[in-house]
């Protein structure tokens, strides 16, 4: 490393620095072979009382051909999740009907490589 280089802050590296990892960072409008970087930018607006809209953006330059949404259910104040319905997208919004539930939607990028990591929100 040169001389003088910090990484990380005021502090220096503090044994953290790995230049042989990868942090998970999105650069948008980088290409690149693989599966691809989750969508980013999740939001939820309110149709109704019944129904809310959600919105994410997706990566670009990674060739993502749909986009795979996992809607979830909590069982219950305590319960854990059930999937509930699950579907292929081609665009960046879809209408949920909410009924009073906590809901969690999984959104993940698909290109012909993969499905990236799911962003995750929740509704309730």
């Amino acid at each position: 490393m040169a001389q003088g280089y910090k990484y990380g802050g005021p502090g220096g590296n503090n044994g953290n620095f790995n230049p042989n990892r990868t942090t998970g960072s999105t650069v948008q409008g980088f290409k690149h072979q693989g599966v691809p970087s989750a969508p980013y930018n999740l939001r939820y607006e309110a149709r109704s009382q019944q129904e809310v809209d959600v919105y994410w953006k997706l990566p670009t330059g990674q060739d993502i051909t749909s986009v795979n949404v996992e809607l979830y259910q909590q069982q219950g104040w305590f319960g854990g999740w059930e999937k509930t319905d699950e579907g292929n997208l081609n665009g960046s919004t879809e209408t949920v009907t909410v009924e009073n539930k906590v809901l969690q939607l999984h959104i993940r990028a698909v290109n012909r490589f993969g499905k990236s990591e799911a962003a995750i929100i929740k509704y309730g």
